[in-house]
């Protein structure tokens, strides 16, 4: 993660240094906004993924595809089902390494623009680990999953993953 390290999230930083890490993220934000594409411009203002839970996966390396998908919400408006679906990926995924992120929260994550046409999303998961993807377009589908609380969106996660 290029802003939001793990001394961000565990209190190592003083309040002046997490208000300086948020500013400068903002700033970049602001810088690249523009570059960005529709689906990661609502990504990015529209949808928190802070405590989202990776439920499934989907690699298909023959097309550089990985899709995951997440529950997002909170209690006080409910939970949903968000598809992100990366195409292009710079490299090839494996079950070992994509399993260790079913059904851990995800403190953070960061959207860059790396070159014209290529971007990358960050993710820190809460047990302070990473994972990045480097990819040259994203889709993303909203499902209202009606899930009200989220024990149940714990029990009903499929860590499955499916590999093409």
């Amino acid at each position: 993660m290029r802003f939001f390290s793990k001394e961000w999230f565990d209190g190592s930083f003083t309040d002046k240094e997490c208000e300086e890490v948020e500013g400068n993220y903002q700033k970049y934000v602001d810088g690249i906004f523009n570059k960005l594409t529709l689906p990661l411009r609502l990504l990015h203002q529209n949808i928190s993924l802070h405590d989202a839970v990776i439920r499934h996966v989907d690699i298909k390396n023959i097309t550089k595809c990985l899709m995951l998908v997440l529950i997002v919400g909170d209690k006080q408006f409910g939970y949903n089902e968000l598809t992100l679906a990366y195409y292009g990926c710079k490299k090839d995924f494996d079950f070992e390494e994509i399993n260790r992120y079913l059904g851990v929260g995800i403190l953070s994550n960061e959207i860059e623009v790396e070159s014209k046409g290529r971007y990358k999303h960050d993710f820190m998961f809460k047990n302070y680990s990473e994972f990045s993807l480097s990819f040259n377009s994203i889709e993303l589908c909203v499902k209202d999953s009606n899930y009200l609380e989220y024990e149940s969106v714990l029990l009903k996660t499929n860590q499955k993953i499916k590999i093409l």
